[in-house]
């Protein structure tokens, strides 16, 4: 029988595709993911998320739908005292402390963290970036800015989506990325004749 993995082979096991195109992402398995990066991405996001806000607020009669893609997608201005997506509206101070404390959580783990693959970084810097976003409205308006509008949803805004994906992007990294690098570890050098 031909072993799977010989003495003399040094590169590392295979694994499922989907984890090379999302694990694949730079810094996995290459070099430390720099945090320059990360916090780039986070500032990118920010910054989306405040320029369509601003374009909201000067351009769209808050509580009125403007039809991007009529019986679809709207852009419609509202305010909103909760979470993403509504949630939690009773609590908008909690929640302006509870982001603001998330950002110091996040900025120190990714000081911390050696050898941070691209996918774990992308994840970080995107719930940065997102708790980030809504942090700077709760502050300066006591509210957050929401309008896109898919009228099977409540309304959100990009920061909900950074959010969103930085969590799908960080449960996907822990059930899939780390369980394939603790299974690189193992001896698989021993083959049984």
């Amino acid at each position: 029988m031909r072993p799977l993995r010989a003495r003399d082979f040094n590169g590392k096991a295979e694994c499922n595709p989907a984890c090379h195109l999302l694990c694949g992402l730079p810094g996995y398995n290459r070099e430390q993911l720099k945090t320059r990066y990360l916090y780039l991405l986070a500032v990118l996001v920010v910054a989306l998320d405040q320029a369509c806000k601003f374009f909201v607020q000067i351009s769209l009669p808050f509580g009125e739908s403007v039809p991007v893609i009529r019986g679809v997608f709207y852009l419609t201005a509202l305010y909103n005292t909760g979470g993403a997506f509504s949630l939690f509206q009773p609590w908008t101070g909690l929640l302006a402390i509870g982001s603001a404390v998330v950002i110091i959580a996040l900025l120190f783990v990714t000081r911390l963290q050696k050898g941070m693959t691209g996918l774990l970084g992308t994840s970080l810097a995107l719930l940065m970036g997102g708790a980030a976003g809504n942090l700077i409205d709760r502050v300066r308006l006591g509210r957050v800015i929401d309008f896109i509008d898919f009228r099977v949803w409540p309304v959100f805004n990009i920061a909900d989506i950074a959010i969103t994906a930085g969590i799908f992007f960080l449960c996907y990294h822990i059930l899939f990325c780390e369980t394939h690098a603790s299974g690189e570890t193992e001896d698989t050098t021993s083959v049984k004749g």
